[in-house]
């Protein structure tokens, strides 16, 4: 159902996103929604140097009966 969808994506987001109770400030269990504002954390390494970059990013997961869908957004 659309509600177990919605309590699966809001205890990945919790167990995922580093700081989920800042992060999930807004959801909805009547819709059945997920916005969340994240960050990745990258690191490239090469022969010559070691590079670490955050990439930041807004999730919005919506959860319907049978299936869900996820968008990233603001990617920065």
């Amino acid at each position: 159902s659309a509600r177990d969808i919605f309590r699966s994506a809001r205890r990945w987001a919790a167990f995922r996103i580093p700081d989920a109770k800042e992060a999930l400030r807004v959801g909805d269990a009547l819709t059945n929604d997920i916005i969340a504002n994240a960050e990745l954390g990258t690191l490239t390494i090469s022969r010559q140097s070691l590079r670490g970059q955050q990439v930041y990013y807004a999730l919005s997961i919506e959860c319907r009966d049978g299936g869900y869908r996820v968008a990233i957004s603001n990617l920065r």
